[in-house]
Order: C-alpha cells, then sequence, then structure tokens
C-alpha cells in the first residue's frame, strides 16, 4: 500500500519573507485552475526506432508528485486525436490495469515514484503524440479477510 504525498502551501515556504502574505496568494492564484494532478511527457532519444516516453505525474507547479496514480494513456497520429497510428508499444515499468486497443490506449498505474515508461517504436518517418489524463491517486486497500 501507497499513499501520495500531499503538497501543502504554507507562508513559512517563503522563507519568514514579510511579504509572504502576498507571495503565497500569487501562487494560489497562478495555479488555482490548474488540476490538481496532471502528467508529463518526456521522450527519449530515437534508438533503433524506438524512443521511451516517461510519464511523470505532477503537481499544481509542475513538481514530481509521488504516490501510485491511475493515468489513462493513449497514443494518436494527431495532436488531440483519438488512439491510432501504427506503432508497437511496450509498458516498460507501470502497471498496466486495461488494453483498450493493442499499441494504442490503456489504463496504467504509475510505480511508487509517480512515473511509468513506454516503448514506442515507429517503423520509418512520422509523428505520434502521446496524450495522458491522470484519473486519481491510488487510496489504501481495505483487507478483506476469508476464514
Amino acid at each position: 500500500m501507497t499513499d501520495f504525498t500531499p503538497r501543502t502551501i504554507t507562508q513559512r515556504s517563503f522563507g519568514g519573507d514579510p511579504h509572504s502574505g502576498a507571495k503565497l496568494a500569487g501562487v494560489l492564484a497562478a495555479h488555482f485552475d490548474r488540476p490538481i494532478a496532471d502528467a508529463g511527457a518526456r521522450a527519449s532519444a530515437e534508438v533503433s526506432d524506438e524512443r521511451v516516453v516517461t510519464i511523470t505525474v505532477r503537481d499544481r507547479q509542475g513538481e514530481a508528485w509521488p504516490g501510485r496514480w491511475l493515468v489513462a494513456v493513449w497514443i494518436s497520429a494527431t495532436d488531440g486525436g483519438a488512439p491510432g497510428g501504427t506503432q508497437t508499444a511496450a509498458w516498460d515499468t507501470g502497471t498496466v490495469l486495461a488494453t483498450y486497443a493493442a499499441n494504442q490506449s490503456w489504463l496504467v498505474m504509475t510505480e511508487a515514484d509517480g512515473t511509468a515508461q513506454l516503448s514506442v517504436t515507429v517503423t520509418g518517418a512520422g509523428t505520434r503524440y502521446v496524450h495522458r489524463a491522470v484519473l486519481g491517486a491510488s487510496g489504501p486497500g481495505v483487507p478483506v479477510a476469508w476464514t
């Protein structure tokens, strides 16, 4: 069982600055409309037609947010598009809970550090878009015992 680490912003976070209340208000205003958690993606350099995409769950300030998170992931041939494309894909880390379309869309639980890695192979030139949506943190399990 792994709980996610909550983020707390306090006036002390600003080092005792006499204007820390105003800074705190500015930080809150700047991030108020952002989702509580989102997922960034970064692709490695291409090696033999393969790129490794690391998905990292982040907080409102863009910092990595450890914990087991449920993330919907899909690959498309267009930005904002539905799952598609002719690629092969395999998850290196993270736990695949469901595959909706082979090599195109999944429900994945991240590792305890909030990351998951997907290897994507495209033969020849082409562009793929890796979309992701954080569905939520995985809470603690409920013990159910049989005797």
